[in-house]
């Protein structure tokens, strides 16, 4: 890995370098997140203090896990380090 670098792993852009999350996806690929079935996927902080919390964005019920489906790459998000969500390739 080029320790100055870091890319998208599903559409290459680049990204800024986070060793923490090597794998993670870049913005505009974490908007695609899908369930299996392709329903859209919203994933957000539970509230202030963070928490991870997944949820349909179609009816907003609750999505009760984390693995997720990005143009058919399987993922999981999880809340990050210092705030705000995370979605990475398996």
């Amino acid at each position: 890995m080029d320790l100055e670098n870091q890319y998208c792993p599903i559409c290459s852009v680049k990204v800024k370098f986070n060793p923490r999350y090597p794998k993670y996806i870049c913005n505009h690929c974490h908007n695609k997140a899908e369930d299996k079935n392709g329903r859209k996927l919203l994933f957000r902080n539970e509230d202030f203090s963070g928490g991870f919390k997944a949820i349909y964005e179609d009816t907003e019920e609750e999505y009760n896990s984390n693995t997720c489906f990005v143009e058919g790459i399987e993922c999981y998000a999880e809340e990050a380090k210092f705030g705000g969500i995370v979605i990475q390739i398996r």
